[in-house]
């Protein structure tokens, strides 16, 4: 005795779901192309501008879809950039640079075994010779997110990054970090 087990197939059904998946998905599709549109067309501009410069970038980070920095080490450039729709770009002689550090504005909250730590603004500063911050380079801002993605870490890539440039462009006897100290 053979038992075949049948199953009826409603196409109206099967229509209404696969409308309904497709009504799920699509905003998510239709956000994911404009954010592939507009990182596409930053980094063509982006491009454009380093090639009028002629810079020559061996590192960078782009982050958020708002900052982007880069440097040239051979040519002791760093490039900052930030904005949303189109990028506001700066490009850094760090040869008027003595040295890099990462500067945090904080907050404690709770109290006891609830406190946290939060972080208001997270930047890089770069010091001339004189000691004077001559760049402030934003990395965060409790203003516009609400937590951080990994900019701490970054921030600290950024520090170490100048400073080890500016470091080989000094040779490797002196130490930046002792000359404001």
């Amino acid at each position: 005795m053979t038992s075949s087990i049948m199953f009826e197939i409603d196409i109206p059904s099967i229509l209404i779901a696969a409308a309904a998946i497709l009504a799920f998905i699509a905003p998510f599709y239709i956000q994911y192309l404009r954010v592939k549109k507009t990182r596409l067309r930053k980094a063509l501009t982006l491009n454009k501008f380093l090639e009028e410069n002629s810079l020559w970038i061996n590192d960078f980070d782009f982050w958020r879809g708002f900052y982007y920095m880069g440097i040239d080490s051979s040519q002791m450039k760093l490039v900052y950039a930030t904005g949303s729709e189109q990028f506001s770009n700066d490009i850094i002689d760090l040869k008027d640079i003595n040295y890099a550090k990462i500067r945090e504005s904080s907050r404690i909250l709770g109290e006891k075994e609830s406190k946290r730590k939060v972080i208001d603004q997270l930047t890089l500063e770069l010091i001339d010779a004189s000691g004077n911050v001559r760049h402030i380079l934003e990395f965060y801002d409790g203003e516009k997110y609400s937590d951080l993605l990994g900019e701490t870490v970054l921030a600290k890539k950024w520090q170490d990054q100048v400073n080890s440039v500016l470091k080989k462009s000094r040779g490797s006897n002196s130490n930046p970090l002792l000359a404001v100290a």
